[in-house]
């Protein structure tokens, strides 16, 4: 599994849901969102390098 552009804007637009009005929670889930990217980045780094 390759991560292209497309794959990627795939995966904002199933893990950013539609912008609520509370900042708070939108900067909450933002965070949240990019850790759980960062891991998936990761585990895919680790699989295609052995790092």
């Amino acid at each position: 599994m390759q991560f292209d552009s497309e794959s990627l804007r795939n995966a904002q637009l199933f893990i950013y849901p539609s912008v609520g009005s509370n900042l708070k929670n939108i900067n909450t889930h933002n965070s949240v969102c990019n850790l759980l990217l960062a891991e998936v980045f990761e585990i895919q780094i680790y699989r295609t390098t052995g790092l």
